[in-house]
């Protein structure tokens, strides 16, 4: 574990933080929620208004599932449409049906299903009723087509968190170095929050700091770099794209040399050893990546 006192301010924060708020009671208080299944006054993000919750459990972590995604022009009227048809299959229940409007896509989702955490793994179980009730999504036929076969567990939408100004969509560079990254786990339920204040904090002492909250994680990338910022090289006698002088002078500084998972180095079996996995170079446009291997 790196020993800069800020690592080990922002990881308290995160303890602290987490002994005070269950799951549900958390989200509550910050986002003056209505758990019934609306939003409290204030209504963040419209397009949550309808946002499906069932009782809060403490501890939990709070998934739904993605049952199909509308792109494009016409994408809006698609997904209201879709959730319409799926309020009328037998054995749904149509109250937990509610579709989410976002920049690029539209999204139909059903149910609240609270994860309890797993002590073995680390994660979260998947809860009997979910899987159930996936099977039924994805079995659903229609002219013969299996209309939401891709249809999959995903956590519940919710407001993102941070100073719009630093989302990683202002960064004008075309690639950023990513050092850190933030998930849901057991005991630690708030990944929106702590990356927007780990940005926060970069800022204050004069990085170059964007956020990107994704699906399933939180990112934080540090500095804007051109398309020059990968040179070619030999690493290990092999030929590879390796950051130039300008990123590597960058990752020498704090502990950017290598990518955090909540505050803590990350590192990976190989072998009879463990990697650690370095801080990479991301395009600023380019679509987050699939994190379902990894952090469902």
């Amino acid at each position: 574990m790196m020993r800069s006192k800020r690592i080990f301010c922002i990881a308290a924060m995160m303890a602290v933080g987490l002994s005070h708020t269950g799951c549900g009671d958390g989200w509550a208080d910050q986002w003056d929620m209505d758990w019934g299944g609306g939003w409290g006054k204030g209504n963040p993000q419209g397009d949550l208004a309808n946002v499906y919750h069932a009782p809060s459990k403490r501890g939990c972590d709070e998934w739904t599932i993605l049952a199909r995604e509308s792109f494009g022009s016409g994408r809006r009227n698609e997904a209201n449409n879709i959730a319409a048809a799926l309020k009328k299959t037998p054995s749904v229940k149509p109250n937990r049906v509610y579709v989410v409007h976002n920049k690029k896509d539209s999204r139909v989702y059903y149910g609240s299903y609270w994860r309890t955490p797993n002590e073995r793994t680390g994660r979260f179980n998947i809860p009997d009723e979910m899987r159930q009730d996936l099977a039924l999504i994805k079995d659903f036929t229609t002219s013969g087509e299996r209309f939401f076969f891709d249809a999959r567990i995903s956590p519940t939408p919710s407001p993102d968190v941070g100073n719009e100004a630093w989302e990683l969509s202002r960064n004008r560079g075309y690639y950023s170095l990513r050092v850190a990254l933030f998930y849901n786990e057991p005991d630690f339920l708030n990944r929106k929050e702590a990356a927007s204040k780990y940005c926060e904090e970069l800022r204050e002492k004069g990085f170059d700091a964007f956020y990107r909250h994704t699906e399933i994680v939180s990112e934080v990338f540090v500095g804007s770099f051109g398309k020059d910022a990968l040179v070619k090289g030999r690493r290990l006698g092999v030929v590879a794209n390796l950051p130039s002088k300008e990123v590597q002078e960058l990752m020498k500084k704090e502990h950017f040399k290598v990518e955090l998972r909540n505050m803590q180095v990350y590192s990976s079996p190989a072998g009879r050893r463990r990697t650690v996995q370095l801080a990479r170079l991301f395009k600023v446009d380019e679509d987050p990546g699939d994190f379902g291997d990894d952090f469902e």
